[in-house]
């Protein structure tokens, strides 16, 4: 397409199919990194890692609600794990996306020993390009327990 591009800088054909390309490609790259996102928010969860937890966040009233909700939920549960996630990723343009994660996550809970899920259902993320790397700046659950 370049090449066509060189020889007419208003080929509508080249334009398009260029343009497609640089999106396919962006939004490929863009999956991958998003994905490494979902891998450390479940580990960090799994970790009890309140720091790495909060790492992917894109905002300070994020980070605070993620804070919270870490605090209440370390200092009640151990053995958190999730089940592998469904995970849909939605570009709403280059620098926005939405991600929806289906899974359950299970915990021990400290005072009883009994073992049960904490999340079963979505959450949603929305994502903004900040930089060079992506960052959640909404959470919604939408929890079926």
């Amino acid at each position: 397409m370049n090449e066509i591009l060189k020889l007419n800088k208003e080929h509508k054909e080249a334009l398009r199919y260029r343009n497609l390309a640089d999106k396919a490609i962006y939004e490929a790259e863009a999956t991958i990194e998003i994905r490494q996102i979902v891998e450390r928010q479940r580990k960090a969860e799994e970790g009890k890692d309140p720091l790495a937890l909060i790492q992917d966040s894109g905002s300070q009233s994020f980070s605070d609600v993620k804070k919270g909700w870490a605090t209440m939920v370390f200092n009640n549960y151990d053995e958190i794990k999730w089940s592998n996630p469904d995970v849909s990723i939605e570009f709403k343009g280059r620098n926005n996306a939405e991600v929806s994660l289906v899974y359950i996550a299970t915990a021990v809970i400290r005072s009883t020993g009994q073992k049960r899920p904490i999340h079963q259902g979505t959450k949603v993320w929305t994502l903004e390009k900040q930089g060079d790397s992506w960052k959640i700046i909404k959470e919604e659950v939408k929890s079926i327990i």
